[in-house]
């Protein structure tokens, strides 16, 4: 069973989804892998699975590269997500597809990363920046005429402001395991999970892909009862119950994940309570009430102000690269009305 772009009325996609279909959800390769796709496509899926492999290759080399060279440095970045998933839960990595290895670090380090990356041939690439309305930002090195390593570098867990303080740096390499083959430490199972959920509702509300639904499948169907407790106890305290609860269920229905009853019912419990993440399960809610909630997750009335600033109103060179504008007035009144259109939105 395959989950349909969020808004479809349609429950499954059909028995023999089309390779645009398996692309939109990341699964191409494990369609192939374990033969539903029809077999006129066989040839040509074959011959993509031989360019992944190979550039695969040159992704791990890089990767490699650059985990040798923050530890001679004395820095210790998280890689999580899609690539540390890739080498963590896969039998192959490039059954995974992804567009970039998200990495987490320590903000106050931020300075030694960006000389690093300078030094290791990464350029920054251009994006929206502030104190407030981006916690990432995206370097990027060619490895070959048609294959880049993209590193997103991230010194807040998400950039939804709900969510952003969930968990932080100090406290996930607290307890960080190693992918020795890449040479960097990651996330533990329990810790990549609980991540995964808010990664599903908090930076994609309105898109549903499989590939990040069986990550979590793939994480759940190898937790301990030890770790199973561990998860309800910490996503409770981090009154992210609900987000969880959502997205463990929906494995389940899809997947027939080994959920244990007793933790769906501690999550249920939880999930009772008021948790501000709760509002991302209202997948279709306009944006305008989400970011509501989001002034009120700030501080206080100067972190908003700052924070409706930077959204509103980036800086000349973001405006005119985004916008494809020498005038200013004309980049910020497209921008705006664009903003207006996709805020309202039901």
């Amino acid at each position: 069973m395959i989950v349909p772009r969020h808004g479809s009325d349609k429950n499954t996609l059909p028995a023999a989804p089309s390779i645009e279909e398996l692309d939109y959800h990341g699964i191409t390769m494990l369609a192939l892998s374990v033969g539903t796709v029809s077999l006129d496509t066989h040839p040509q899926l074959n011959q993509r699975r031989a360019m992944m492999v190979a550039n695969e290759a040159l992704k791990k080399q890089a990767l490699q590269e650059l985990g040798l060279a923050c530890s001679e440095n004395g820095l210790r970045p998280l890689l999580f997500k899609g690539s540390a998933l890739a080498y963590l839960v896969y039998p192959q990595p490039w059954l995974r597809p992804r567009t970039d290895s998200d990495v987490f670090v320590d903000q106050a380090e931020l300075p030694k990363f960006e000389e690093l990356f300078s030094q290791l041939g990464y350029q920054k690439l251009f994006a929206i920046e502030g104190d407030l309305v981006s916690y990432q930002a995206t370097y990027s090195k060619a490895l070959s005429d048609k294959v880049a390593l993209n590193i997103d570098l991230h010194w807040r867990i998400n950039n939804r402001q709900i969510l952003s303080n969930s968990f932080s740096y100090s406290e996930l390499s607290s307890r960080a395991q190693s992918i020795q083959e890449l040479g960097f430490a990651t996330l533990t199972p329990v810790d990549h999970l609980l991540v995964a959920c808010l990664h599903r509702l908090g930076h994609h509300q309105r898109e549903e892909r499989l590939a990040w639904l069986y990550d979590m499948h793939l994480l759940a169907e190898n937790l301990s009862p030890q770790e199973w407790q561990t998860l309800a106890e910490r996503a409770t305290d981090k009154q992210i119950a609900a987000i969880t609860l959502d997205a463990l269920m929906l494995c389940q229905s899809l997947f027939e994940t080994a959920v244990e009853m007793s933790i769906t019912d501690v999550l249920k419990l939880s999930a009772k309570q008021t948790e501000p993440s709760a509002i991302f399960l209202q997948r279709d809610l306009p944006e305008w009430r989400i970011l509501r909630h989001e002034l009120a997750a700030l501080e206080n009335t100067k972190l908003r102000l700052r924070w409706l600033y930077e959204t509103l109103i980036p800086s000349p060179a973001y405006m005119r690269q985004q916008m494809q504008r020498d005038s200013l007035l004309l980049a910020h009144s497209e921008r705006l009305w664009r903003g207006i259109k996709r805020i309202f939105r039901s």
